[in-house]
């Protein structure tokens, strides 16, 4: 994800939160992979003690449905436990399975 928004921001790994917050706002419609930057941004808010900016974020990344899945994001941490959180995360967990508990959907004899 780093890389690919690396473009967007000038030097991400000297900008302060604050600012690469600021500068990806900026060209958020210019970014192809939108739900990787609504995340990012999630994360960076959420660091910034930013929270409800944070969850806006985490929900408009969510509802472009790519399966990310904040449950075990260490960024995000500190919003485990709260009531918004905990149902983006079931809603997430209802779109996208956990591969641990999938099931088997075909079973096939032929090799190929």
């Amino acid at each position: 994800m780093r890389k690919t928004l690396s473009r967007f921001v000038e030097n991400p790994t000297t900008t302060p939160p604050s600012a690469t917050n600021r500068q990806i706002e900026k060209r958020l419609p210019q970014i192809p992979d939108r739900a990787a930057a609504l995340y990012l941004l999630a994360a960076l808010k959420q660091h910034v003690g930013e929270t409800r900016e944070a969850l806006q974020n985490l929900k408009d990344c969510l509802a472009l449905k790519e399966g990310f899945d904040p449950s075990g994001s260490p960024s995000l941490g500190a919003l485990k436990g709260t009531k918004e959180f905990d149902d983006l995360v079931a809603a997430v967990h209802r779109d996208f399975p956990i591969v641990a508990h999938a099931k088997l959907a075909l079973a096939s004899e032929e090799k190929i």
